[in-house]
């Protein structure tokens, strides 16, 4: 009887602990860049995808453990959004404009997901960043057609200097 009970505990260890591993590899490998803070917003973990995204070195990416998200964050307003999302313990979304490695604009919308314990307390919060370039590309370039067709009464058309025909 006692054989069969540790047998049993073995297999719900291991079985847990494939259960973590591959959580592990699916937060590591998210294209989606993803950080655990503290409640007053210490960086306690980020996943691999902040170092290809903004080319750090495993060591500069380690050097953002233990900091202040006001510290490092591009975000003006992220001491904010901390603190709402530890005083209503409910998600908090913002978008974000960012520099990748080589400089170039990207957009980041942010979700930050307040972690609770077991007396509803926050813990932890848990930030997701997931790429909303395109989109941000695709609503300047509908701005800029609704300019364009606004302030033009007669029929117009831009082309590209390859001869592309943007619109008419």
């Amino acid at each position: 009887h006692k054989e069969r009970e540790i047998n049993e505990y073995v297999r719900l260890a291991e079985a847990r602990n494939d259960e973590v591993n591959q959580l592990s590899t699916v937060l590591k490998k998210s294209d989606n860049l993803i950080l655990l803070a503290t409640k007053d917003g210490t960086i306690m973990w980020l996943n691999e995808s902040y170092q290809e995204k903004n080319n750090y070195s495993g060591v500069e990416l380690e050097s953002f453990v233990g900091k202040g998200l006001a510290e490092v964050s591009h975000y003006p307003q992220i001491q904010n959004v901390i603190d709402e999302a530890v005083k209503t313990k409910e998600k908090v979304v913002y978008e974000a404009k960012s520099y990748d490695s080589d400089g170039s604009e990207f957009w980041a919308s942010t979700t930050v997901t307040p972690i609770l314990d077991e007396n509803n307390e926050v813990q932890k919060l848990l930030f997701i960043d997931a790429d909303i370039t395109r989109l941000k590309r695709a609503e300047k370039e509908i701005a800029t057609l609704a300019n364009f067709t606004e302030e033009h009464t007669r029929p117009l058309i831009r082309i590209q200097s390859d001869g592309l025909v943007l619109y008419a």
